[in-house]
């Protein structure tokens, strides 16, 4: 796939080489940069979870990781494994969040944008209050 010219524009020669991909949440694929993917891969391996649902959650997230680089033209080739993980089929969407990248079947990107688009004011502030301390 091609990578939008807003994304390879803010990745060095070194970046293109070695990006990360892995399966992302609510079934997408998550794309980092070298350095995002050493911080937050970091998070997942400083100690053992207690629990075994989250030691399986860790093994099936780390087991999905593959690591690409971007073509002379600007093009990525998305394993199989994480194409069907995600649903992709034919068309993607790819929205930067921050610090990474969601590549989304277009078809379930759309079914996202219609499911939340009612309740985006809600969900606002359900974030705002877990991780901003509370709407601004």
């Amino acid at each position: 796939m091609h990578l939008p010219k807003r994304i390879l524009s803010r990745l060095g020669p070194e970046e293109r080489s070695h990006l990360y991909l892995v399966r992302g949440w609510d079934r997408c694929i998550a794309l980092f940069p070298p350095e995002e993917w050493k911080q937050f891969s970091a998070r997942f391996t400083r100690s053992i979870p207690a629990s075994k649902k989250a030691r399986n959650f860790i093994r099936l997230f780390f087991a999905s990781v593959a690591e690409v680089s971007v073509d002379s033209q600007g093009r990525i080739l998305l394993p199989e494994h994480l194409r069907e993980l995600a649903g992709i089929r034919d068309k993607v969407v790819v929205n930067g969040v921050g610090d990474y990248v969601e590549i989304w079947s277009a078809e379930r990107w759309a079914g996202i944008q219609e499911e939340d688009s009612d309740d985006f004011e809600q969900a606002y502030e359900e974030f705002a209050t877990q991780n901003l301390g509370g709407p601004a």
